[in-house]
């Protein structure tokens, strides 16, 4: 049985943005089937939309920046976020009276353990929990395990807010500019 469906050549556009330390970035866009490929210093990436829009470029030019940033690539753990997220969480669920005084001061202590611990590593989260399961559910809190992955915060590490900020900016303001968009 045949593997491969179609195998062609298609054409692509180019584009090139060198931010000031000499960081080259090559952006590819195919406009008829909505592709774009990046292939750059701060990461190579790409997004397919798959689709035959009358303008690709145009939908490019009006997306919003943070939005295909994260068709693009994935946020990074942010640990303060997370503990911030977890305290908040344990306050609300005392407030409920869903867990007793013995048992938010309990996972308190655990949260500022991570906290004191300052490892920037998802998985670090789950096993310390994962770890700590059985004294959780010593306390009748065990609810508290299966919200954790609800409470983990993301963010976009100082390289992708350049990124974005800079060089997809530039490449956005070639597409402006091929179409007339300049003073926009």
């Amino acid at each position: 049985m045949e593997q491969i469906r179609e195998a062609k050549r298609i054409s692509s556009e180019s584009y090139f943005v060198q931010d000031k330390y000499y960081n080259n970035s090559y952006f590819f866009l195919n406009k008829e089937k909505g592709v774009l490929g990046i292939v750059s210093e701060y990461g190579n990436m790409g997004y397919v939309l798959d689709c035959t829009c009358k303008d690709f470029k145009e939908i490019l030019i009006g997306i919003d920046p943070y939005y295909i940033l994260s068709k693009l690539k994935k946020p990074v753990f942010d640990l303060k976020g997370t503990v911030k997220n977890l305290r908040e969480w344990i306050l609300e669920t005392r407030k409920e009276n869903n867990c007793t005084k013995e048992q938010a001061l309990e996972i308190w202590e655990m949260i500022e353990e991570i906290e004191q611990e300052d490892i920037e590593d998802e998985g670090y989260i789950f096993k310390f929990f994962n770890d700590n399961r059985l004294l959780i559910e010593e306390f009748e809190c065990d609810f508290f395990c299966d919200v954790v992955s609800l409470l983990i915060a993301k963010k976009w590490t100082e390289h992708d807010k350049f990124f974005i900020n800079y060089i997809w900016k530039s490449f956005i303001d070639l597409l402006k500019e091929e179409k007339g968009l300049v003073n926009e």
